[in-house]
């Protein structure tokens, strides 16, 4: 019975696109929630809800850390459209308010541009079933 039902569920990758309306959010001295609106694709019969998160990522070459054990993110099945997010980034080993990440946010604005890098996992799953999917993204974002 799995193996038919695993046979008659083909998966599909779910595609990021775009990233639009990035905003901050609410911020302390130890992360930054940062809400956005972005792009996915969802080709799949099913609906498909992201579990958890660990990503390194990296802010015009400055480390940060992504992650979440309970993202409350749900890509319908067979989307095309925006998802609204919302996301807490953490300095790796100081606080966001350091002078590097302060001299960040002001390149950020000024140039109205960013270079993305982002390397670890997501954790998808549907129903009972998960699986974890490694990423490893270089992106240029403007906004």
């Amino acid at each position: 019975l799995i193996l038919l039902f695993s046979a008659g569920c083909k998966y599909n990758d779910v595609e990021i696109n775009d990233v639009k309306n990035v905003k901050p959010g609410k911020t302390s001295s130890k992360e930054i929630v940062i809400n956005a609106e972005v792009e996915v694709v969802n080709p799949n019969n099913y609906k498909i809800k992201i579990k958890k998160y660990d990503l390194d990522i990296k802010i015009n070459g400055r480390e940060f850390i992504l992650s979440d054990d309970n993202p409350d993110i749900k890509v319908p099945a067979k989307y095309h459209g925006y998802i609204p997010i919302s996301l807490t980034l953490k300095k790796r080993g100081k606080g966001v308010f350091s002078f590097d990440t302060l001299l960040l946010f002001a390149e950020v604005l000024k140039s109205g541009s960013v270079n993305l890098e982002a390397h670890g996992y997501v954790k998808a799953g549907v129903f009972i079933f998960s699986k974890s999917i490694d990423v490893n993204e270089k992106r240029a974002l403007k906004f």
